[in-house]
């Protein structure tokens, strides 16, 4: 056919073509409003459980949430199928024929808001649904608190009215749950007390959380007061720690206390905080005391103080005789053989002695003895050396002769 004669047929008796046209949207208009074809649509819709209410009565419940979904073949109407969607298709599961605790498998039902489900068109058709005995616990709240080690703050105890919780659910869920935790949130406030509300979570013996939406609790948040304060690193005040004379008048020495640890930590409002450079201790009296030795003592911490990082600390006190030196003059010498001592009449020595003031001020000449031993000697002149002994053992006591050797004729 021409271009021409292709233009012919198209522009030839227009009328009746128009008339055509008009007959058919009618006709199409009485199919869709009169006759409404139905369409066949598949859905994925929840299944959700209807008579708990009943199997609660009964001291029952279902021990894990269904969580699952049932494909829904639903024939709608053309004239609603623009308003059939998933979320207006159910799909139900009844348990208020459950009378005691076990594993049963229950048919679906569904429904639609709009359109019929098919006869079978419901996959799966049942499922399974384990029912337990229904119980409760009290547990108490259990506090996390916010990481703050990088803030240099120091945070108080928690407090809240709520202390403890119940949760209600299934036994062996219930039976699992340890604690509700409370996980604290950094600070909004530094230097005064502010409530803020956090939510609970349950959690088991492991700190691990139980998310199971079949436990309820009492309450799901729960307000708290929390108070943080700035923490100050300050130093130890040794100047009046000790107190008394160490030993018996002048005998003995006290040196330098020194104290571990040197600095101390504390907490408190910024004003507060500002006057303090320094922290007391208890003091400590050392009178008579005759040695070093190491003390526990208690820091003289400010009321207004809130924290402190140690509420005692280790005093060590060193505390020294005072080395004194005395000469004791023309001592005899002693000789010493196999066959006994003979104290030499022409041989006298002196001696000096070093030692603690308080041992060497009570000796006397008595207490010292010079002895020249010769001992594995052979008989004739000799060279002996010379020994410095004390008759009782003095601690710390040095005796050195005038002179180390003697040349002695050993008999």
């Amino acid at each position: 056919m021409t271009r021409f004669s292709l233009w012919r047929a198209l522009t030839n008796n227009w009328g009746y073509k128009l008339v055509a046209v008009i007959f058919a949207l009618f006709i199409w208009s009485w199919v869709i409003t009169d006759i409404d074809p139905v369409r066949v649509k598949t859905y994925n819709a929840p299944v959700a459980c209807v008579g708990l209410d009943i199997l609660k009565d009964n001291g029952l419940m279902i021990s894990e949430s269904v969580g699952e979904t049932a494909s829904v073949r639903t024939a709608v109407p053309l004239s609603d199928l623009r308003r059939s969607t998933a979320n207006r298709v159910r799909v139900e599961v009844d348990v208020s024929e459950i009378t005691e605790a076990g594993t049963y498998t229950l048919p679906l039902r569904a429904s639609a808001a709009y359109g019929t489900p098919a006869s079978g068109g419901i996959s799966p058709n049942h499922i399974s649904v384990t029912v337990e005995r229904y119980t409760s616990k009290v547990v108490s709240l259990n506090w996390l608190a916010a990481d703050i080690s990088d803030q240099d703050l120091w945070s108080a105890k928690p407090d809240s009215a709520l202390k403890r919780v119940t949760v209600w659910g299934p036994e062996t869920l219930v039976s699992r749950v340890s604690m509700a935790t409370v996980q604290l949130g950094a600070p909004d406030i530094v230097g005064e007390t502010y409530a803020k509300d956090y939510p609970i979570s349950l959690t088991d013996a492991e700190n691990q959380p139980l998310q199971d939406t079949v436990l309820t609790c009492s309450a799901t948040t729960v307000t708290v007061e929390q108070t943080f304060y700035h923490i100050k690193e300050v130093p130890l005040l040794l100047s009046n720690v000790i107190q008394g004379v160490p030993g018996h008048g002048d005998d003995y020495s006290l040196g330098e206390p020194e104290c571990r640890p040197a600095t101390v930590r504390i907490a408190g409002p910024d004003n507060l905080l500002a006057q303090y450079s320094s922290i007391g201790i208890m003091p400590i009296d050392v009178t008579g005391l005759k040695a070093t030795f190491t003390q526990d003592v208690s820091l003289l911490v400010p009321n207004d103080v809130v924290w402190s990082d140690y509420t005692t600390v280790s005093l060590y006190v060193p505390i020294h005789p005072i080395i004194i030196t005395r000469t004791f003059s023309n001592l005899r010498v002693v000789l010493v053989t196999e066959s006994g001592e003979t104290p030499l009449s022409d041989t006298a020595l002196d001696v000096t002695i070093s030692g603690p003031k308080e041992l060497v001020d009570a000796m006397s000449a008595s207490d010292i003895r010079l002895a020249a031993d010769a001992r594995g000697k052979a008989p004739g002149l000799q060279t002996l050396d010379v020994h410095c002994e004390f008759l009782t053992p003095l601690e710390g006591v040095i005796g050195t002769p005038a002179q180390n050797e003697l040349r002695v004729d050993v008999p």
